[in-house]
């Protein structure tokens, strides 16, 4: 079946295309990161690295050429699609040009979401990420209790705090949305109430929604006895779309190699899709195609267990009021 097929009336039936189109592009500046988080996985991370301009160029410009063809532009109207993740295996503020890249993206016209831990961040930097045009930021800080965040990400607790707390002030002046960003891991035992109560002081969001801990494709051992068993789920592999973050995310290292997903960022032995700079966009998507397609799917595809309705109405939020029934229950896990 062509494209121009798929293109029905969309009152009534407006399919997802075949072939995958991302509605995120997710960037690594660096794999480098300051933290060591406990439901990170990093025994076995690949060498670390910086991102170039140039990398990052052959990235944008790709998309820039890409998106309007789009099935979710066309049918919006407009570009907004794929927007720009800049996160990774490491934290982004590591790189030394980070404000410079972030400030590069969105003058190319990217909607541009950062997530950091925030632990790096000086007075300057706090002023500059505020006025750089953000679309928005998430702050990962995990825990609201000292001893809990200390022991759950490895950083310092009270400057990190600071950081966050002015960073919100400062944002709030230029009117980029903040939100704080955190996984229930076994060190954390504060109630979800506690952790809404503790940020609402301080008038700053937080997300209470995304907070279950995954396994990573298998890389990151899960204690089961803290996990909901109706939450995570693995891939159903009669479904058309069975990864959803396979399906609308892109997924790039910091050298350029397009990789299956964001677990592929936590080993030396990822699955590369192909290299943006020897690889164009079509064949990355059909690639992809392939890969839904295939049986066996790859290994650690297998075993990843997932928090697959969360994450599915996330990444697929846009395309959801124009699926039918039948669709969304294809691609939504109950």
């Amino acid at each position: 079946m062509t494209k121009d097929a798929l293109r029905t009336d969309v009152n009534s039936s407006f399919k997802l295309p075949e072939i995958p189109e991302p509605l995120q592009v997710e960037v690594e500046f660096t794999n480098a990161c300051n933290a060591r988080c406990s439901a990170c996985p990093r025994s076995d991370m690949p060498k670390a690295g910086l991102m170039s301009q140039m990398t990052l160029d052959l990235i944008l410009d790709a998309y820039l050429e890409a998106r309007p063809r789009y099935m979710i532009n066309e049918l919006i109207g407009g570009t907004d699609y794929p927007k720009m993740t800049v996160a990774g295996g490491g934290d982004p503020l590591i790189h030394p040009e980070a404000l410079a890249l972030l400030s590069h993206i969105v003058s190319r016209g990217f909607k541009t979401h950062l997530i950091t831990n925030a632990s790096k961040l000086t007075p300057a930097d706090i002023e500059a990420l505020a006025k750089l045009g953000l679309s928005s930021i998430g702050v990962s800080f995990w825990g609201v209790r000292r001893a809990e965040y200390e022991r759950a990400m490895k950083l310092p607790y009270e400057q990190t705090l600071s950081n966050v707390e002015q960073l919100a002030a400062a944002t709030r002046s230029t009117g980029v949305p903040l939100c704080v960003l955190w996984v229930r891991t076994p060190e954390i035992t504060s109630p979800d109430e506690e952790v809404a109560a503790f940020w609402n002081a301080r008038q700053i969001e937080v997300d209470l929604t995304d907070t279950h801990m995954w396994n990573r494709g298998g890389l990151t051992t899960l204690p089961r006895s803290r996990v909901a068993p109706d939450v995570l789920k693995l891939p159903d592999l009669s479904r058309r779309v069975w990864c959803a973050d396979l399906f609308f995310s892109d997924t790039y290292r910091w050298n350029g190699e397009c990789i299956l997903c964001c677990c592929n960022y936590f080993t030396s032995q990822p699955y590369t899709l192909g290299d943006i700079q020897t690889t164009g966009l079509d064949k990355l998507a059909r690639l992809k195609a392939g890969v839904l397609r295939a049986r066996p799917v790859p290994a650690m595809c297998r075993i990843c267990e997932l928090p697959r309705r969360e994450r599915g109405e996330w990444l697929a939020g846009p395309w959801l009021v124009h699926l039918r029934q039948n669709e969304r229950d294809m691609l939504i896990y109950e």
